[in-house]
């Protein structure tokens, strides 16, 4: 029989020793076009040891447009580094996160007796929807004891759809994981169909801007090795130069188009930790596939710079044919620091002459660097941030990583709240970032690219990253990648700066600002830690503020 049975806000994260607070969320205001997220929590017991199924469903007059998933906890061995946390982690010890959203299979949960159970409701209303109530209602049917409970929630739709385009947003997407992981051949058919189901997945969490491997991306690759090939670009290396082909180029393009992409991340043409190698490029030579540069390609001979004298003119004319060319960002060096500066600022001249017109950014957290001018769109770490602000630097995105881990900025890993995540929105809004990067939507290897893990079982890239930085889906067998609990509420926070972008069509800034300010100001990028409770309470204020306008 039930213990209890509750329905909690997607902003929980259940652990099987959960205790429902009895705190009652029945009901939310939404935007047409929207996703809609909750729970229904449940803990059953009786005396016997096996598992108990519970059966759970939904009646709406929009019960077509809702998905039920399985909330699954996953291992984590390093859910926060031992000495670099701050007070806003759930726990920072090793055990099991709830993060993985499974697809109930036959509407049907496999629940752990005595343990605190959780299935996540997905509401995704249609850009079409009238406004109005809709009710749902959850029945939990246990099947040992034939007991049931029924679960009333209520959306109240506003006659008003969410803005279509949001800042642009970047994870990065690993295309050489995908083929390791799902163990096929690289660009072979099958890969590409897996390429399609990746990228609209994160297109569907509020990724709209794709990393785009001219050649091989040099991240995270120990130093003297290297990844497997993807590179979309054909070189071939003749007595006279070289000769480029973009066929597989232009199929990438196409097909990110197809699954919603906006923009278009050019690979680092240089290689992390310095900008004074080449990235690994494989070429025809003389019939025969070579790997023509690499680790071992000093960038200041002359052979490297003059392979980009040839290639980026005839790139840069392709991407204005593909009519992509203001829609792309180019990267010379992923984080240099002030020790790299001079070596930065030799490769970046190589390209610069070759780029005009184009945008190029980098990853970067010291304000010094960038006011030598080396970096044109600097993309700053939300803990280093401040400077930039205060230096009035208009142009910028954000991002974090495995480093912003303490000072109370925001993250995604397993151990923090969601709101910690949920609430760059709020910031991004008020201080006007004009994008947002992370560098794993999909890094299935284990650090420096040292061989494929298994996501289910390794959630830290081998003892290198808090679990929740490498990847935010998880690999299925049928090549749909499965959300995690991380990416939905990725797709929240987009969704509130969607809501307070309206919110500023219909009236002004500052009468979004007075919503989210109301109990306080808004301390910079280092106030993450504000409760569920506000996050919740401020969307609910700015939907209502939208009703009453239109």
């Amino acid at each position: 029989m039930f213990e209890f049975a509750a329905l909690v806000s997607s902003l929980e994260k259940i652990f099987p020793e959960t205790v429902c607070s009895g705190v009652p969320y029945d009901k939310i205001t939404a935007l047409c076009g929207e996703e809609v997220s909750f729970q229904a929590v449940f803990r059953t017991s009786h005396q016997m040891p096996s598992p108990c199924e519970v059966s759970v469903s939904v009646e709406s007059p929009i019960s077509q447009y809702i998905s039920l998933y399985n909330v699954v906890s996953i291992p984590s061995e390093l859910p926060a580094y031992p000495d670099r946390h701050d007070g806003g982690y759930i726990k920072t010890t090793p055990g099991l996160y709830p993060d993985l959203l499974k697809p109930l299979e036959n509407g049907r949960v496999c629940a752990v007796c005595n343990n605190t159970n959780s299935v996540w409701i997905s509401v995704r209303l249609p850009e079409n929807t009238g406004a109005g109530e809709y009710p749902v209602s959850v029945r939990l049917y246990e099947k040992m004891t034939r007991t049931s409970k029924i679960l009333s929630f209520n959306i109240s739709v506003i006659g008003s759809e969410l803005p279509k385009r949001h800042f642009p947003t970047a994870m990065w997407f690993h295309n050489d994981c995908i083929a390791s992981v799902h163990d096929v051949p690289v660009q072979s058919e099958k890969h590409w169909e897996l390429i399609e189901k990746y990228m609209t997945v994160a297109n569907d969490i509020g990724v709209n801007t794709i990393l785009t491997p001219i050649f091989t991306p040099p991240l995270d690759t120990e130093v003297g090795s290297e990844r497997p090939t993807f590179q979309l670009v054909d070189v071939k290396k003749t007595s006279c130069g070289y000769e480029f082909g973009f066929e597989k180029l232009d199929r990438y393009v196409s097909l990110s188009k197809k699954c919603g992409m906006e923009y278009f991340e050019i690979s680092h043409l240089f290689t992390q930790w310095g900008a004074t190698h080449a990235p690994k490029i494989m070429a025809d030579v003389d019939g025969e596939e070579k790997r023509i540069f690499g680790w071992e390609t000093d960038v200041r001979e002359r052979e490297y710079p003059e392979f980009l004298d040839a290639f980026l003119p005839e790139l840069t004319k392709h991407l204005t044919k593909l009519g992509i060319a203001d829609k792309c960002f180019f990267h010379v060096s992923d984080e240099p620091d002030k020790t790299m500066l001079e070596d930065y600022k030799y490769a970046k001249s190589l390209v610069d002459k070759h780029l005009k017109g184009f945008r190029i950014m980098d990853a970067l957290s010291n304000f010094e660097f960038y006011e030598t001018g080396a970096v044109d769109l600097p993309v700053v770490a939300v803990d280093h941030i401040k400077p930039f602000l205060d230096g009035n630097v208009s142009d910028i995105f954000c991002y974090y990583c495995c480093c912003q881990t303490m000072n109370g900025v925001a993250n995604r890993f397993f151990a923090m709240p969601s709101a910690r995540s949920r609430i760059l929105a709020y910031q991004m809004y008020k201080y006007d970032t004009k994008g947002f990067l992370q560098w794993g939507y999909n890094f299935y290897y284990a650090q420096f690219s040292k061989g494929l893990i298994n996501p289910y079982e390794i959630t830290d890239s081998r003892n290198a990253f808090p679990s929740g930085d490498a990847f935010m889906v998880y690999p299925s067998e049928d090549g749909t990648p499965y959300y995690s609990i991380r990416a939905k509420v990725f797709k929240q926070m987009t969704e509130d700066w969607k809501a307070m972008k309206k919110l500023e069509e219909l009236s002004d800034k500052k009468t979004v600002m007075d919503i989210v300010e109301r109990n306080g100001q808004l301390e910079g990028f280092s106030d993450s830690l504000r409760s569920a409770q506000y996050i919740l309470e401020t969307r609910e204020l700015i939907n209502r503020k939208i009703a009453q306008l239109i």
